[in-house]
């Protein structure tokens, strides 16, 4: 009698595998739903990410409760990639390089200079 692959797997696995296939239906789901939301409201995602960036389109109290659930995701997330061995990606840093210009010249230079009035 051959045995098939689900039967040498542990109950464990397949548990998981039950909770897995829940949660991709669910994000399916939930995916379908978000689109038709979306193209009824003629909203873009785009749209979205800019008003949540924006601090003034929220109180005080709920802002800062955004960005500590915010923070204690990032912080869950790189445990989780960390305990299944990944490492979590590191978003880059922005550096403003833009720097002001300086004149050229001195200011004796500047001052002769003449303007055209």
């Amino acid at each position: 009698m051959e045995r098939t692959d689900n039967e040498h797997r542990p109950q464990a696995d397949e548990d998981f595998a039950q909770i897995f296939e829940r949660c991709k239906n669910l994000h399916n789901s939930l995916a379908d739903s978000l689109e038709k939301k979306l193209k009824q409201s003629s909203l873009t995602p785009s749209k979205i990410r800019a008003y949540i960036k924006r601090t003034q389109n929220f109180s005080h109290r709920s802002w800062k409760l955004f960005e500590t659930g915010k923070e204690k995701n990032s912080k869950k997330l790189k445990e989780l990639l960390k305990k299944i061995g990944r490492e979590p990606k590191e978003k880059p840093t922005q550096k403003k390089t833009h720097k002001k210009q300086k004149r050229k010249g001195t200011i004796v230079s500047r001052k002769k200079w003449l303007g055209m009035h």
